[in-house]
């Protein structure tokens, strides 16, 4: 049976004893992930306020992997496929935090009702920031610009009068 969560666990299982045996993630998507991270995190915590900048992000990576020593083929070395993570490389703390505040203002705005959709909406799209970089791609950014706009500005607006 090669359907399901367990076989799916199980793949990931035998792939964290390879890496634990090998010290290689190369052709292991949840060990590769995790590669990526520690690369990422590595960059983050050497530029940690500013970051290194927009268009210097895949170069940052491509020396980090060269700095670290990984046994990561080159082939596979990537980016973080995490949101937060690559705006935190990019942009430092202080970006993320201007991009958490982006996503979050909204919510706790006077001006707007998000409701309910809206809600779901955020956190489906807050949670697949967690393992892809979801507004790296034009097909995201539309994704989340289309959405995050219907199910925003469809809301009628809060007044004082109620």
């Amino acid at each position: 049976d090669k359907l399901g969560i367990g076989y799916r666990a199980e793949q990931i299982l035998v792939e964290m004893d390879s890496y634990l045996d090998s010290r290689n993630p190369s052709g292991h998507s949840a060990t590769q992930r995790l590669e990526y991270w520690r690369v990422a995190w590595g960059i983050i915590t050497d530029h940690p306020v500013l970051g290194v900048g927009t268009g210097d992000v895949q170069k940052s990576f491509d020396l980090y992997y060269e700095k670290m020593d990984s046994k990561l083929e080159k082939q596979f070395r990537r980016r973080a496929h995490n949101q937060y993570l690559s705006i935190t490389v990019a942009l430092g703390f202080l970006g993320l935090t201007v991009f958490l505040f982006s996503l979050l203002f909204p919510v706790y705005s006077s001006s707007f009702k998000p409701g309910f959709f809206y809600s779901i909406f955020l956190l489906i799209a807050m949670i697949s920031m967690l393992t892809e970089d979801t507004l790296e791609t034009q097909a995201g950014v539309s994704f989340f610009a289309f959405f995050n706009a219907l199910l925003l500005f469809s809301q009628p607006k809060n007044s004082k009068e109620e």
